[in-house]
């Protein structure tokens, strides 16, 4: 749970909750500290941005569809499998590769992460394209030193 830091700004009461969760899948220090949350509603913009304030977010990554408010869990819980799965991967982290761990942590955090079949089995195909591309670059590289 996210807990906001009172402003005496705050107009609303119960203005100091934001429905969003903290996902950690390790505490290896090349992965970023995610806060997964719900899209902004019009009487939750304010504390939406404040969240992003206080806990000095730099990056937003929206993937819910903005017309038609679909929550985005599975989505989210999608993309941050793969970050996390590629960063862990990188970082030396083999125990990584079991994504089905790495879901049933991250839905232990926020319920709903990675909803579908189809949306795990795109983890594992971006996962497996990430590598193969990272071991084609490093390969190329390793190849022009030589030369």
């Amino acid at each position: 749970m996210v807990v906001l830091k009172s402003t005496k700004d705050s107009k609303t009461p119960g203005s100091d909750y934001i429905n969003a969760s903290f996902l950690e899948v390790s505490s290896c220090e090349s992965n970023p500290r995610i806060i997964a949350a719900q899209g902004p509603l019009r009487h939750t913009c304010e504390d939406f941005w404040e969240m992003v304030i206080q806990y000095h977010c730099p990056l937003i990554v929206m993937l819910t569809q903005l017309m038609v408010t679909s929550a985005g869990i599975g989505r989210t819980g999608t993309f941050c499998t793969i970050l996390n799965t590629v960063l862990r991967i990188l970082a030396g982290n083999l125990t990584a590769l079991d994504l089905g761990h790495t879901v049933s942590i991250l839905r232990s955090q926020r319920m709903g992460m990675v909803e579908t079949m189809e949306q795990f089995l795109f983890c594992y195909n971006v996962v497996a394209d990430e590598l193969e591309d990272h071991i084609s670059h490093s390969k190329s590289i390793a190849d022009s030193t030589e030369s």
